[in-house]
């Protein structure tokens, strides 16, 4: 990880762990470059020009600097592991993410105490290998089932969920969630694709999650189960989410909050500076190199049921020092 501290020349060793890092305002200068794909095409200085390269003074000064036009003549951003079009068969991993989701669940869901367990239905499953072990762990007397699109993903939960003996009670399905119709009686748990841009050209497409990262959010909220713990990401328009939820008859029953950094998902150029863009339009809410994501427990308006709508904004608003947003 960048931190925002460290100065460009103390940095160049960043090399040897897969990142290099430096000033590239006289490399600009010598190279003359209208747009941040003109300048991300420019070969280094002394390279042969094949391997992905990622420039940077710091990821504060990038979330804090003009417009993307000045901002092209600065700075590029590439990933040496994720370039767009190249990695099709990737399989999401981030497991201080997934842990955090299967916490929540087990936390919201699988503990709660009910005569009658609530009905759950999972979208975007993944490889299913932490919720597995939080559901073997948990009280829950029930059935997940799960729905998962991507081929590798789904062989891989299929695989591990067989494998800790759970079969008959996370049953993964490689099918369209959205083809698929639902009894809204019960909940529906999602890890939702958050990543914002403008086009889905991402190392990993499924994460795409429109312009401003709430699309497949949105359409995923307006389905309508009576419960839904979904997770909500600071920097896909937090606010924009739980108002139109609101609009759709949800109160926030519960929420958990976790501060993550920014990492190789984030840091794709096509996301970041997307995310910069966001962020200067109040649309996603960070603090120097990191972000956060909440875990946000829905149901359907229910009497006697206070709704924290505004406390988990407030919480989120406070965290990046931005001015208070009502829901």
């Amino acid at each position: 990880m960048l931190h925002d501290n460290d100065e460009p020349d103390a940095r160049r060793n960043a090399n040897s762990a897969g990142v290099a890092v430096w000033s590239s305002t006289a490399f600009a200068a010598r190279h003359p470059a209208e747009t941040l794909d003109d300048l991300a095409r420019a070969p280094r200085e002394g390279s042969s020009g094949a391997e992905p390269i990622v420039e940077a003074w710091s990821i504060r000064s990038l979330l804090q600097s003009p417009p993307l036009s000045r901002l092209g003549r600065r700075v590029v951003i590439r990933s040496r592991t994720l370039r767009a079009g190249r990695q099709h068969t990737m399989v999401f991993t981030d497991s201080e993410e997934s842990s955090f989701y299967s916490r929540c669940v087990k936390k919201f869901l699988l503990d709660a105490k009910s005569s009658s367990p609530t009905e759950i239905t999972e979208f975007g499953s993944g490889d299913a290998a932490t919720m597995a072990r939080y559901l073997a762990r948990s009280r829950y007397p029930g059935v997940i089932r799960g729905y998962e699109i991507n081929g590798e993903s789904h062989h891989r939960a299929r695989k591990g969920i067989k494998e800790a003996g759970l079969s008959t009670r996370y049953i993964v399905k490689r099918a369209d969630f959205f083809a698929t119709r639902h009894d809204h009686r019960g909940a529906l748990i999602v890890n939702p694709p958050y990543l914002p841009a403008p086009a889905p050209r991402l190392a990993m497409p499924e994460l795409w999650g429109g312009p401003d990262g709430t699309r497949v959010v949105k359409r995923l909220i307006d389905v309508g189960f009576d419960r839904l713990m979904m997770l909500v990401a600071s920097i896909s328009d937090p606010i924009g989410v739980i108002k139109h939820a609101r609009r759709r008859s949800y109160r926030v029953v519960d929420f958990s909050l976790i501060t993550l950094p920014f990492g190789k998902y984030t840091l794709e150029p096509i996301v970041f500076h997307q995310i910069q863009r966001l962020a200067s339009r109040g649309k996603a809410l960070v603090r120097n190199a990191d972000y956060q994501v909440a875990a946000v427990y829905f149901r359907k308006s229910v009497d006697g049921v206070p709704d924290r709508s505004q406390r988990l904004l407030d919480r989120m608003t406070c965290w990046c020092r931005r001015e208070r947003a009502k829901v």
